[in-house]
């Protein structure tokens, strides 16, 4: 059993003895324990990763994933969200992917990294994170474009996305003041993507 379980474990005794004290005690004083204990566990998952094989979920607590224990998984795929740990840059060789290529691919692992970068744009507050987390996506699917190919609703969603990145205000905007020079580039990609996929 590991630390994560001895936690959990504590967690659901704590629960149980207040539940077996229940008859004994006023109602006000079963809420005040069960919040108490509620609270303790919700601390307990804003401070641990708690992603699995199957769901990576440090995304619900953003400033996890320096901790995450697939971090390595998610940055081999997504090197761009490097920039967001402190203390990381994006490897040296890194080159966005701007042309449609259909490099092999694990599609179990491919698809959780996509739920992983949509899930983790849209829980950030920070436009910075969500336009990292987007371009991240355009990576992979346009390295990757098999899967557009396999899964005509993914190439839906993308296709509006890349649309909506060309023709909303608030998107225009933020992407003119974007720095591109981060990633190696002198310009926004959105336009060439845009162009590949039409």
């Amino acid at each position: 059993m590991d630390e994560e379980d001895d936690e959990l474990q504590q967690f659901r005794s704590m629960m149980s003895e207040i539940e077996d004290r229940r008859e004994y005690i006023s109602d006000n004083e079963y809420l005040t324990m069960m919040n108490d204990c509620m609270q303790s566990y919700l601390n307990y998952r804003a401070n641990r990763c708690i992603c699995t094989e199957n769901s990576f979920e440090c995304y619900q607590y953003p400033r996890l994933f320096q901790n995450c224990r697939y971090k390595d998984i998610i940055l081999q795929q997504a090197p761009l969200l490097s920039i967001l740990i402190p203390g990381h840059q994006i490897p040296a060789d890194f080159q966005l992917q701007l042309e449609i290529k259909y490099d092999p691919y694990d599609n179990n692992i491919l698809v959780k990294i996509l739920r992983y970068l949509l899930d983790m744009s849209n829980e950030s507050d920070y436009i910075y994170d969500r336009v990292i987390c987007a371009i991240s996506i355009f990576h992979l699917v346009f390295k990757h474009h098999g899967i557009l190919t396999n899964c005509p609703k993914l190439r839906q969603v993308i296709l509006r996305k890349l649309d909506e990145f060309q023709t909303s205000e608030s998107t225009l905007n933020i992407l003119e003041n974007f720095d591109f020079s981060v990633l190696g580039l002198s310009e926004n990609p959105i336009p060439i993507w845009w162009g590949e996929l039409r």
